[in-house]
């Protein structure tokens, strides 16, 4: 499966041929995030439509044979939709979902606990970043991120500026990490992505400053920046008289 602003892509033959399943029902073709889970019963596809235009969730309980215009359902209650993009977890038939607004904030985290059917906004919200701005500050078109603990749903981490992490299923969240400032520990800014694995004791953070990493669901989080060739120069200046002396400055 593939999403891209085109539309959602399936192949049956190792990536050889590719079938537009694209459900006609959705507000666009754009594909803002994908995820499948395996539940008792059977797996569940869940698309979110929409970047920086009209949004919709979908999802089908037969992606295998899923077209453009059969198998997809909407949800009977759906998380609260804006023109921008939105980003989702799944763990089973548990879901939170972080849409952003026309400024590109976040704030509201919502959840469904009946596989994407009907959702409704977390007791908590997410907090400001450690400066005190808010939790996406204006950069929700670029820095999302949201994971569950597979072991745990009631776990959850979400990423924008800095991370936060809720352990009672959205009603309080606490964020865990600052990328300024002495308080707190360090992880860069710009949240774009948080993987669990190791049964849901370790986490891995990628953001613009490169790999974090915790072996305790995010209590403890350490930069793992070492031996990586991966700076990104945006100016170089040339010494005026010495030919091998130079300055650059790199994200």
């Amino acid at each position: 499966y593939l999403a891209t602003r085109s539309g959602l892509f399936r192949s049956t033959n190792g990536g050889t041929s590719w079938t537009n399943i694209t459900p006609s029902t959705a507000a666009s073709t754009a594909i803002c995030d994908m995820e499948i889970t395996s539940t008792a019963a059977q797996s569940r596809l869940h698309i979110v439509t929409g970047i920086n235009s009209a949004q919709s969730y979908r999802y089908t309980d037969d992606p295998a044979n899923a077209s453009t215009g059969t198998g997809w359902n909407s949800p009977a209650v759906p998380f609260a939709i804006f023109n921008n993009r939105a980003e989702i977890a799944v763990s089973g038939n548990v879901l939170y979902a972080m849409p952003a607004n026309g400024s590109n904030q976040v704030t509201q985290i919502f959840k469904s606990t009946d596989g994407g059917v009907n959702w409704a906004a977390t007791t908590g919200t997410p907090p400001n970043t450690v400066s005190g701005s808010p939790f996406a500050n204006g950069q929700a078109w670029y820095d999302l991120s949201v994971r569950i603990n597979p072991a745990n749903p009631n776990e959850c981490i979400i990423g924008g500026i800095d991370c936060a992490r809720t352990l009672d299923g959205g009603d309080t969240w606490q964020r865990i990490s600052a990328w300024v400032g002495t308080s707190g520990q360090y992880v860069h800014a710009d949240q774009h992505d948080i993987q669990w694995w190791d049964g849901g004791s370790k986490l891995i953070f990628a953001c613009d400053g490169g790999v974090h990493y915790s072996a305790d669901k995010g209590t403890t989080i350490r930069d793992r920046n070492t031996g990586f060739r991966v700076k990104q120069f945006y100016s170089v200046a040339i010494h005026p008289t010495q030919t091998n002396y130079f300055l650059a400055g790199a994200q």
